[in-house]
């Protein structure tokens, strides 16, 4: 199974065949930005856990958090902060821990421990972050040797078929991606790629000085995206 960063990469290299976006728009997307934005769901959830009065509302909200971490593992581990990593792997234990205790006061002492440790994987996430000087340009570069393959032979696909199956190839291609992406990703983030993809999308497809072809493709991408943000419509 593809990972959060090959599923981006993929989409990138895909759109920018048909000159949809350039590749560095999509920095902002990458796997430390969304365990980021998860290690805040969690917190969050945590917080709401540790304030509850009731010792039912303490534990609903400890497996909401618990889900957080579920939903984010894959970009944890794509993002390869060690450091945070271990942070969120101690929260998961002692939410679990407290979904299980036998009194409210227990629960909540395992809560704020997830807490803390929340708050060192957020901290973590943020210095890798600003240490780190990778984009998705050069993610190719650090990505391991199956998964650069797997890529290059996506594309290497389209070669030597006419514009019209080349253009339906890529749109499969991206279709599948961005599904994976939006299954394996918080609503909220998931929303806001999809919306700029889309307005993109909108505006390349009625541009004149865009080649007939590559409207063609940015058509069938807004077409794509318009059908994403249907179903993402409940997203808040």
């Amino acid at each position: 199974m593809k990972t959060y960063r090959s599923h981006i990469l993929l989409i990138t290299a895909l759109l920018g065949i048909f000159g949809l976006l350039p590749i560095t728009s999509f920095t902002s997307y990458n796997a430390c930005e969304f365990a980021n934005n998860n290690s805040i769901y969690i917190k969050d959830q945590a917080l709401l856990a540790y304030e509850a009065d009731e010792f039912k509302m303490v534990k609903y909200h400890a497996y909401k958090a618990l889900t957080g971490i579920e939903r984010a593992k894959n970009s944890f581990k794509d993002c390869g902060c060690d450091t945070a990593i271990e942070s969120i792997d101690r929260t998961k234990l002692n939410l679990k821990n407290a979904t299980k205790s036998p009194s409210i006061y227990d629960a909540k002492t395992f809560v704020e421990i997830a807490l803390k440790n929340t708050a060192l994987s957020i901290d973590a996430l943020t210095k890798y972050k600003k240490n780190s000087k990778s984009t998705y340009g050069e993610g190719f570069l650090t990505m391991n040797t199956k998964q650069s393959k797997v890529i290059v032979n996506d594309i290497m696909e389209l070669e030597g078929r006419t514009l019209s199956d080349k253009i339906e190839n890529g749109v499969a291609k991206f279709q599948k991606s961005l599904e994976n992406m939006i299954a394996s990703n918080d609503c909220a983030t998931a929303l806001n790629y999809v919306q700029e993809t889309h307005e993109t999308s909108s505006k390349k497809s009625i541009d004149e000085n865009v080649s007939p072809g590559k409207r063609h493709f940015h058509k069938r991408i807004k077409e794509v995206t318009a059908n994403a943000l249907t179903k993402l419509k409940d997203c808040k």
